[in-house]
């Protein structure tokens, strides 16, 4: 009889899995072609992985959601965490379609926490809506977006410093995010290495500090779930460099934890630039690296392949040398305009080009890849999307629910493609 009832458990879990996403849609979020389902190309909603490179990733998500099942979050258990580092430009910094991906796929597997979090404003440029980072201090800035870097930069591409004797950072999570609670215990603050230490100055919240095995970063532990935290320091002496790179927020559960990384303007050969930016990556163990470039160098004029390769593997090549249990999923840019919407209607030509490099690219070295461009309806689609009401004025960004559309897109083709290997594993 248990065996029976186990059996009957294991095959309702599978045909769980197998819903179709839309059905899913339903749960955790809009369904992603609402508004126009011509235009979208909902059909072509799959990744390309013809090599199963995702495959060691999926295994990790399916043993976290057997995880989940049998553990929980009980108290004494180890947490099982698959971490996802997601890297970008503009597409990305304004976290709307990044934050619908996480929320959802934490709706899925389970929340281990906000993630990374930057101090853009501080740096003078836009910041994801969901979590705010603010100081009273006078902070300079390095993006790697920039010609000229003057300071040390970090994991997130950036990095910020003041010479203010003493400052405080404050920090809220799950700010204008009514779909997740991402309040936290565990704060990994990533620095320059002679960079003074960071104590919790709130009353009533106990801390402590943990060793971290890397310079660059300190681990500070709170005795409890907190959404707002104020972290100060003093610099004591000449040799200090307050340098600060970025923020990792988690709450000690199981679960997903999405980090995004991205900046206006930036392309493969920016990232690049960081002097040990895939190193730092390593500290967050991620399991997958989602790539989402392209935009800003079909802006450069029409590259040859050759050399657009050599750009992306000087970034990529270390990366999954650093993080050699990581998959890698490239995804192509949409279309774009070549001008704002006011002055044409006509499409930037370099991103086909662009496009089809990349595909070319991650098939020649056995990547995944998710191909929006086509997706949202390939060549001249732009000025069909502005039409629509999912592109802004400036005929390269999309409005908000654009990007909430394309995050329900990507988490679709990404849970079917994950059923698919839940199928696979159960024949």
């Amino acid at each position: 009889m248990k065996d029976n009832c186990l059996l009957v458990f294991w095959s309702c879990y599978v045909c769980l899995l197998m819903v179709p996403s839309f059905v899913w849609g339903q749960h955790t979020g809009q369904k992603a072609n609402a508004g126009n389902p011509s235009l979208i190309r909902t059909d072509l909603n799959k990744i390309s992985d013809p090599s199963f490179a995702l495959e060691p990733f999926y295994h990790k998500l399916n043993k976290l959601s057997q995880f989940q099942r049998q553990m929980g979050n009980k108290k004494g258990s180890t947490p099982n965490i698959v971490s996802i580092m997601h890297i970008g430009d503009s597409h990305i910094q304004a976290g709307f379609l990044t934050v619908t991906i996480m929320n959802r796929l934490q709706q899925h597997f389970g929340s281990a926490g906000r993630g990374l979090i930057f101090p853009l404003k501080l740096a003078r440029t836009n910041e994801p809506y969901d979590y705010l980072i603010r100081s009273e201090s006078k902070w300079n800035k390095s993006l790697c977006v920039h010609s000229t870097h003057k300071i040390p930069m970090g994991l997130g591409g950036l990095s910020i410093e003041t010479y203010d004797e003493q400052f405080t950072f404050e920090i809220r999570a799950s700010v204008g995010n009514n779909d997740a609670d991402h309040s936290f215990n565990k704060v990994t603050v990533f620095h320059h290495e002679k960079a003074p230490e960071l104590v919790v100055t709130d009353i009533g919240i106990e801390s402590h500090c943990e060793k971290s095995k890397y310079p660059f970063a300190s681990v500070v532990c709170l005795d409890k779930w907190v959404n707002k935290l104020h972290l100060t320091s003093t610099v004591r002496s000449e040799k200090d460099s307050a340098i600060y790179y970025g923020f990792n927020l988690e709450n000690g559960k199981s679960g997903i934890l999405y980090h995004a990384v991205g900046l206006n303007g930036a392309q493969f050969r920016h990232y690049a630039s960081v002097q040990h930016f895939a190193q730092q990556m390593t500290i967050l163990a991620p399991q997958l690296f989602i790539f989402s470039l392209g935009t800003n160098e079909a802006f450069r004029g029409k590259l040859k392949e050759k050399y657009f390769f050599a750009e992306i593997d000087r970034i990529i090549e270390p990366i999954h040398k650093a993080n050699p249990q990581a998959s890698i999923l490239i995804t192509t840019p949409p279309d774009c305009l070549g001008e704002n919407v006011k002055k044409t209607q006509s499409s930037n030509t370099n991103i086909s080009y662009v496009r089809q490099s990349l595909i070319r690219y991650a098939t020649a070295k056995g990547y995944a890849y998710w191909d929006l461009y086509s997706i949202l309806g390939g060549d001249d689609s732009a000025y069909k999307l502005y039409q629509a009401g999912y592109l802004a004025e400036d005929g390269v960004h999309f409005k908000k629910s654009g990007y909430t559309i394309l995050g329900n897109l990507f988490y679709d083709a990404l849970i079917s493609n994950y059923s698919d290997y839940v199928q696979r594993r159960s024949q």
